[in-house]
Order: structure tokens, then sequence, then C-alpha cells
């Protein structure tokens, strides 16, 4: 405890001090939604899906890697992946892996300037679009080139 009225307070003392106040203070701050739960104000049901949606991006990073991974096993996958007759090793593959990254990287040159024109949620409903036109590509992908340029589409999305 403190001795003097000029030494500093410790940590038992502000939490045992006009905590009555400060409680009062941060209620008049806050919305009053009475007693329903959040799922029950509108506005919050489409904040929380919105934050849902866009989290999804991340899950959706650790499926695509580990998608790529398995299909290194896959022997059909690697002879269609061949470039300049060879199976993709090396710098080659580690492309495939980091397209997404190379997609990424032209999308942050950019981004911002899109997000503050045209607002972020047009942004995110242009990117889902590039993104599904990205996985149709990758999808219907023939050779090394069009699953290149497909994984730099998808990663154009992300930013």
């Amino acid at each position: 405890m403190s001795t003097n009225s000029k030494d500093i307070p410790t940590a038992d003392e502000k939490l045992s001090s006009t905590s009555p106040d400060t409680d009062h203070e941060i209620n008049a701050l806050l919305p009053d939604y009475g007693k329903r739960s959040y799922f029950k104000v509108g506005f919050l049901v489409k904040l929380n899906l919105l934050m849902f949606v866009v989290s999804l991006a991340s899950t959706n990073t650790g499926y695509d890697g580990s998608l790529l991974n398995s299909f290194q096993s896959m022997p059909n996958w690697r002879q269609a992946m061949h470039h300049n007759g060879k199976e993709p090793k090396g710098a080659i593959l580690g492309a495939l892996s980091n397209g997404i990254t190379f997609g990424t990287i032209l999308a942050c040159l950019c981004a911002a300037q899109l997000s503050d024109h045209f607002g972020r949620r047009h942004c995110i409903a242009a990117g889902n679009i590039i993104m599904i036109i990205g996985v149709v590509i990758q999808s219907a992908a023939q050779d090394y080139a069009m699953f290149l340029v497909a994984r730099i589409i998808i990663g154009f999305d992300k930013s």
C-alpha cells in the first residue's frame, strides 16, 4: 500500500478504486440493445457474416497449400505440369507454389487505390469474381504456364 498520498498507487489500489464510476462511464459509451442478442440486431448480423466470409480466406490459403502438396505426389499431375520436358522441381515447383504470392504482390500495387475509389464492398465483390475465374482456369489447367497464371490470378484476389 502507499504510505504517502503522492506515491503511485499499486495495482490492487487501482482495481479497488472508482470501479463503479468507471463502469458507468464505459456503459454510457456503449450502445444499448436491451436484452437482445447480437443475432437479433440486423447490422450486427451483417457485420458478423462479413467477418466470417473474409476470414475464410485464411482457411482457403491453408487448404490450397495442402492440395498443392498432394498434387505433387500424383503421377498424372507431374506429367501434365512438365515444363520444357522436365517434371516440376526446384525453382519451377517453387514458382507454382508461390504463384499466389506473386499475384498478391502485384495486387498490393493497386489495391488501396481501387478500394479508395470504388469502395471496399465493390472491391471485395470484384475480388471474389476474380477468384472464381482463377479457380476455373486452375481447374482446367493443361500445362505449367496455365497453372501458374491461374495461381497468380487467384493471388491477385487475396489483396
